[in-house]
């Protein structure tokens, strides 16, 4: 197998309330995720599609880089489908994926009305 990371679409209440559980006990909670990132079992990461903003939680605790880079390509893979050619990632300067995200796409809007985040913009084609 090439890897052990997998995104599947949250397709009931209860996978929703294992991913908000799962989320909450990381410390996070995540904006209408619509899919989530799963790792031998064990959901580590959510996604939402809902717009050309994915609002986005990956674990601090369980989620490799390596894990991140799988999931985030999986990502692109899901908006493509929704044939996007690009989309918005916000996040902020404290998280663990910051200086990833800045170093990879470069394309970063501040946060306005005294928010401390960026929104990085991911193009596909």
């Amino acid at each position: 197998m090439f890897s052990d990371v997998s995104v599947h679409p949250i397709d009931s209440q209860e996978v929703y309330k294992q991913v908000m559980e799962a989320a909450s006990a990381d410390g996070h909670g995540p904006y209408m995720p619509t899919h989530y990132v799963q790792k031998n079992g064990e959901i580590i990461g959510a996604f939402s599609t809902q717009s050309p903003t994915v609002f986005w939680w990956m674990s601090e605790k369980k989620a490799t880089r390596k894990d991140s880079l799988l999931a985030f390509q999986s990502l692109d893979t899901l908006m493509n489908n929704l044939q996007l050619s690009e989309y918005l990632l916000p996040c902020e300067p404290e998280s663990p994926y910051f200086e990833l995200m800045k170093s990879k796409l470069p394309n970063v809007l501040r946060g306005t009305l005294g928010g401390d985040w960026r929104l990085f913009r991911r193009e596909l084609y």
